[in-house]
C-alpha cells in the first residue's frame, strides 16, 4: 500500500484483523473504525485525510 509496499497480509497482521478484512477496506467493500484508520496512517505513515481522499498531501 502507499509508498511502503506493505502486503495485505502484513497490515492485517499489524491491525490483528483477517486479510480478507484489509483486502475489503482496499477495495470498499468494508470500513475500517476510526481508530484503525489511525492506526493505518502511523503504519503507512500518512494523515487519515489522505487515507480517506480528503487531500492529495500525504502528511499534515
Amino acid at each position: 500500500m502507499y509508498k511502503k509496499n506493505i502486503s495485505n497480509i502484513q497490515l492485517a497482521e499489524m491491525l490483528y484483523v483477517s486479510p480478507s478484512t484489509v483486502s475489503g477496506y482496499r477495495t470498499g467493500r468494508r470500513s475500517p473504525s476510526v481508530n484503525e484508520l489511525a492506526e493505518i496512517g502511523q503504519i503507512l505513515d500518512v494523515s487519515v485525510d489522505f487515507l480517506i481522499g480528503n487531500s492529495d498531501t500525504e502528511k499534515k
